[in-house]
């Protein structure tokens, strides 16, 4: 991701490339993890190299962190922490939290037929011309 500069690097581009970042009902801290299989995939109940709130550790390309406040899969407490940590490193971040609006709903928001509330759409398609 954007807070991964060696792995950017590795593949031969630079973070400078990146205008910016939408991030849509994203995980970036959800422990401790509960789930066997969770636990499996990120090498432990508490392993805080797995989320990728811990790894912001400077000035990020601009993001636009949404999230659903009903959202009972990805809690929106994760796209706070997420957001609360790039202010601390001075990156430019707009967060937007839809009320009434779930993990699902965030994103059929995007499909024709279900648009609407939330205006999804239309924040992300202003958050890419602005960068």
């Amino acid at each position: 991701g954007a807070g991964e500069p060696g792995l950017i690097a590795a593949k031969g581009g630079g973070r400078d490339w990146m205008r910016g970042v939408i991030g849509i009902a994203g995980p970036y801290y959800f422990l401790p993890m509960k789930e066997a299989e969770y636990t499996d995939m990120f090498h432990g109940r508490d392993n805080p190299d797995s989320m990728p709130v811990n790894h912001v550790n400077g000035k990020r390309p601009p993001m636009l962190l949404v999230t659903g406040d009903d959202d009972g899969t990805v809690h929106p407490r994760n796209t706070r922490s997420m957001a609360a940590k790039l202010r601390a490193f001075s990156s430019p971040v707009q967060e937007v939290h839809y009320p009434g609006t779930g993990h699902v709903g965030i994103l059929l928001s995007l499909v024709p037929g279900f648009r609407g509330t939330p205006h999804l759409r239309q924040a992300m398609l202003d958050f890419i011309k602005s960068h």
